[in-house]
């Protein structure tokens, strides 16, 4: 099991001459947290573990949006990068706390959505998220060998509600 919270605080800046495109500048940063547990019949003896590991990103976004309307449609749309996040792990087991080595992370983001304009200023908004950070870094063992790994964490997710603009 896990969870996940994403914080963006940003700027968008309209580009003359793009039919309504803006340039988003912002910093962001991005929780994950995943649960792990285990068990196993050993003879006579059970073994059960539980550990969870925390995960954070924090940098810099950047990307561009974009508008079109189509009658009471309008499509929304944008994109961004995340050029090199910090990130910081954190393993909780059996009641001890672990910090993990620091490491970067790069990452994208898509996003379209589709509202239908009911009223002059509120409309019916549906659509599609998803986000990828990637970690590549190498770890050393217990016996001193390197222990390289390659990680996605990526968040999917569909976007319905209601918009107000004024």
């Amino acid at each position: 099991g896990g969870s996940m919270a994403y914080w963006e605080m940003s700027g968008s800046f309209k580009l003359p001459k793009t039919y309504g495109h803006s340039l988003i500048v912002g910093l962001t940063k991005e929780k994950f947290e995943r649960n792990f547990s285990a068990s196993a019949d050993i003879s006579e003896d059970a073994l059960a573990f539980n550990y969870s590991i925390h995960t954070s990103h924090i940098g810099l976004a950047v990307g561009s949006e974009g508008k079109q309307k189509l009658g009471k449609v309008t499509l929304d749309y944008a994109g961004r990068i995340y050029p090199k996040m910090a990130r910081r792990d954190y393993e909780t087991a059996m009641e001890r706390n672990y910090p993990l080595p620091d490491s970067s992370s790069f990452g994208y983001e898509l996003r379209g959505t589709a509202t239908w304009n009911v009223a002059e200023h509120i409309g019916l908004t549906g659509g599609y998220e998803f986000r990828r950070l990637g970690t590549s870094q190498t770890l050393t063992g217990a016996n001193g060998q390197p222990w390289p790994i390659h990680e996605n964490l990526d968040s999917r997710q569909f976007i319905v509600g209601t918009r107000l603009t004024f």
